[in-house]
């Protein structure tokens, strides 16, 4: 007779490998996420500079 408790049991190992591996793309999309926002101010600024220039 096959044991089925023994295939529902998790992998405890497999579990802890995909919670590291969120944890790493969580912190990499928070530091690509402050990237960008970085990124948008100096555009911002240069756009509103050459805006200012370009009236004056």
């Amino acid at each position: 007779m096959t044991d089925y408790a023994v295939d529902a049991a998790p992998d405890l190992d497999a579990e802890r490998r995909w919670q590291e591996w969120r944890a790493r793309g969580a912190a990499s999309d928070r530091l690509t996420a402050k990237r960008m926002r970085v990124v948008s101010v100096l555009i911002g600024i240069t756009l509103v500079a050459w805006a200012v220039f370009k009236i004056a």
